[in-house]
């Protein structure tokens, strides 16, 4: 058994343009314990893609 579905969480890449993957969200996120990162890197993208 096994998923159609990929979920890819990066701080570092801003805008994958890499089919089939595709942006679904960004969201602000932090480490614990914090790890004291650049601010940069609190911008979560997620992107999907489907089988």
């Amino acid at each position: 058994n096994h998923s159609a579905h990929v979920l890819v969480a990066d701080s570092r890449v801003k805008n994958l343009d890499l089919p089939p993957y595709r942006k679904i969200d960004e969201i602000s996120a932090s480490t614990l314990p914090d790890l004291q990162e650049p601010e940069a890197f609190n911008r979560v993208s997620l992107y999907r893609a489907d089988a």
